[in-house]
């Protein structure tokens, strides 16, 4: 991605920030929401796609696009998508704003940041409201992460397999605690 600024007044961050957000999603791309730490695109999956599936809401920030692709391939890329699925909301370059958290704690997601800052009115509202902040600045630590939150999304398995079975041959009713109990007397037949 070539950058280069011709407007007047435009400074060198503004015109990487585009040049960003061209790579990411062409020239039309949104900003769905705004503020000091940067623009994000949003892209949420349409509902009916994912009929039974449990979704794991995420919003993704990056310093690069390089960065913000591969986090966002890797998480995509989590094994079971059939039981359990990542879906990306929105996506953004830079660091964290007061705007983007309102709009994940809103929407009930988590947000995986690589190697952004969160302002300092931000954390304090990460505290305030309900979502989970995931961040660090390696890829594959964040992934596990996600990984990790998957799997507790994921209906547990019950497997049963048969040892053995028993015959019973006689009750005998007993006592406990004024109680009356009847155990078993069985034969048991393995196989």
């Amino acid at each position: 991605v070539s950058t280069q600024s011709t407007g007047v007044g435009s400074n060198e961050n503004e015109v990487k920030h585009k040049a960003a957000l061209t790579a990411l999603g062409g020239p039309e791309a949104k900003s769905l929401v705004g503020g000091k730490g940067g623009k994000s695109t949003g892209e949420a999956l349409p509902e009916s796609e994912n009929q039974g599936v449990a979704l794991l809401k995420v919003f993704l920030k990056a310093d690069s696009a390089g960065a913000l692709q591969a986090l966002e391939d890797a998480l995509t890329s989590i094994p079971h998508q059939d039981e359990v699925k990542v879906q990306v909301i929105g996506k953004g370059i830079g660091d964290l704003s007061d705007k983007e958290i309102e709009y994940v704690a809103e929407s009930g997601a988590t947000i995986v940041a690589f190697a952004v800052k969160c302002v300092v009115k931000s954390k304090d509202k990460t505290k305030k409201q309900n979502f989970d902040l995931v961040s660090g600045d390696v890829i594959f630590s964040l992934v596990d992460d996600v990984r990790k939150r998957l799997e507790d999304r994921l209906k547990p398995s019950i497997i049963s397999q048969t040892v053995g079975s028993a015959t019973v041959l006689q009750l005998f009713p007993v006592d406990v605690d004024k109680k009356e109990v009847i155990i078993a007397g069985l034969r048991l037949l393995l196989v």
